[in-house]
């Protein structure tokens, strides 16, 4: 699909790249409990976890914002966090990686939306994760935040080279991606066609019109009411979500690479082959960020497709974190895939 030359030509651009991130950002909070130490509370003679470390990262639109620094392009957010203790927190790791937050929007009615995960270390030194702990806001974002949102992405919009949207919230309206930012997203997608702009939302990729889509085989399905158990051709899929909003679309296929569907043509941009065992957490996120990228450092949509592939086969293989990509792995892969063919 591509030479080692010029996927290397592609990585050069990235220090050039300009990226907006817009969507929903998480604190993922992870509790390391330990067993060894656990006590049994006095008032309701239950054990009483014990936390011996507790670290936190970027999660949701946040997991490609991590793929993003590690693939070295300057990144500006949008987005919304909270007055409390864990909006701190998220500005805190943003300025840690040089990323321009002041898009990022402070609300005083929201909780900065965390997942909290406890994992737990028995005795005999094996970890586990128990149930994780999740803070969402589950009222509509206000009008006056919802116009802010607005006015900033079409501020920002001529300052960079392209946008990447994470719908992540499952509560319609209730996210950063209203129904009002998707009428702004799409009136920016009409007035900078040439300006790569691509959504990646879980549950309303209908709703979006003039942008490039990225989303699953299931998710794709699901948004069409197609039967998940029945086989249906995804490059069928994507022709179908290509008439319908005449904007590209990838349709990611797990091992079996992504099909696209562009106005020249619809085809499979294959995967690399990856030997378990194999954490899936977080893959179609880094293929966001590097598909992105390479968009904008120049590549054709087959192109950054198969880089996106090469981004993900890389992730899959960290086991137990939300993984994150840089260039120098994105060329292993690379020679990985030669080798299988």
């Amino acid at each position: 699909m591509i030479t080692r030359g010029r996927l290397e030509v592609i990585l050069s651009k990235f220090d050039k790249v300009k990226l907006l991130m817009v969507g929903d950002f998480f604190i993922d909070q992870y509790l390391m409990l330990e067993r060894s130490l656990s006590e049994v509370s006095l008032e309701t003679d239950l054990e009483a976890y014990q936390v011996r470390e507790v670290w936190n990262a970027l999660g949701a639109a946040g997991s490609v914002v991590n793929n993003l620094y590690t693939l070295g392009v300057e990144i500006s957010v949008l987005g919304m966090r909270g007055l409390d203790a864990n909006g701190w927190v998220m500005k805190q790791l943003m300025n840690e990686m040089n990323i321009n937050d002041k898009a990022l929007l402070r609300v005083q009615d929201i909780h900065t939306p965390t997942y909290i995960k406890p994992m737990m270390r028995e005795v005999d030194g094996s970890v586990h994760e128990l149930n994780r702990i999740d803070i969402k806001n589950r009222k509509p974002t206000s009008r006056d935040a919802e116009a802010q949102l607005k006015i900033l992405l079409v501020n920002l919009i001529s300052q960079v080279d392209g946008v990447l949207v994470t719908d992540q919230v499952q509560e319609e309206g209730c996210g950063v991606v209203t129904e009002g930012l998707r009428a702004a997203l799409a009136m920016i997608g009409n007035g900078f066609p040439e300006k790569p702009i691509w959504v990646d939302s879980r549950e309303r990729s209908g709703m979006f019109s003039n942008v490039g889509l990225k989303l699953n085989y299931d998710e794709a399905c699901r948004a069409l009411k197609i039967d998940l158990a029945v086989q249906v051709d995804p490059e069928s899929i994507a022709r179908r979500y290509y008439a319908q909003n005449n904007r590209p679309v990838l349709i990611t296929l797990g091992e079996r690479g992504c099909c696209y569907c562009d106005e020249v043509s619809s085809g499979v941009i294959p995967g690399v082959r990856v030997a378990p065992p194999i954490d899936i957490v977080g893959a179609g996120d880094s293929f966001l960020a590097a598909f992105g990228c390479s968009l904008c450092a120049g590549a054709t949509l087959q192109e950054a497709a198969f880089i996106g592939n090469l981004a993900a086969s890389v992730t899959i293989k960290k086991i137990g974190t939300t993984g994150t990509v840089c260039r120098a792995e994105l060329i292993r892969a690379l020679e990985c895939y030669q080798e299988q063919q």
